[in-house]
C-alpha cells in the first residue's frame, strides 16, 4: 500500500489523538490478526490493544506528476470509515480496527485526507475501549 501526497507537504505531530480506522485480515495460515498488505501479525495484549511503530519512509516523486509524492513505508490506516469500508470489500478483508495516532506521533495525509501513514498507531480490540482512552483526552 503506498499513500500519495503532495511533494512540498510537511509530516505532521499530532498534538492529541487521531482517530483512524485500521483494516486487518484473519490470516488463515497463521490463524491470527495481520495487516493486509505486509502481513505483520498484530496481537493484542491483555488490555485489549495493540501498538504497532514502524518508521515513515522516504517520500519518492512520482514522475507523471511531479506535484505528487508517495510513501510506502509506515503504518497506513483510513481516516474515514467510508473509505475503509470500500477497501475492505474490495480486497476481502474481514475486520475493520478502531485506531488512533498517539499525541506525539507523526504521520502524513494523503491529499483528499482520506489516508494516512504514521510511525505509530494505537488499535482497540473493541469500540469501548477506544472510547475509554478517548475519553482521557476529552476533559
Amino acid at each position: 500500500m503506498c499513500l500519495f501526497t503532495k511533494t512540498n507537504s510537511r509530516p505532521i505531530t499530532a498534538k492529541k489523538p487521531v482517530h483512524i480506522y485500521k483494516l486487518l485480515y484473519l490470516s488463515p495460515v497463521r490463524q491470527q490478526l495481520v495487516t493486509p498488505y505486509m502481513y505483520a501479525p498484530v496481537n493484542f495484549n491483555k488490555k485489549g490493544f495493540a501498538i504497532q511503530k514502524a518508521k515513515i519512509g522516504e517520500k519518492e516523486r512520482v514522475s507523471y506528476d511531479r506535484t505528487l509524492s508517495r510513501i510506502e513505508q509506515g503504518i497506513h490506516a483510513f481516516r474515514k470509515l467510508s473509505i475503509a469500508r470500500d477497501e475492505a470489500n474490495d480486497f476481502s478483508i474481514d475486520k475493520i480496527f478502531h485506531a488512533v495516532i498517539p499525541a506525539g506521533a507523526t504521520y502524513y495525509n494523503d491529499e483528499c485526507h482520506e489516508e494516512i501513514v504514521s510511525n505509530k498507531i494505537i488499535i482497540f480490540e473493541t469500540y469501548e475501549l477506544y472510547q475509554k482512552y478517548m475519553a482521557k483526552w476529552d476533559k
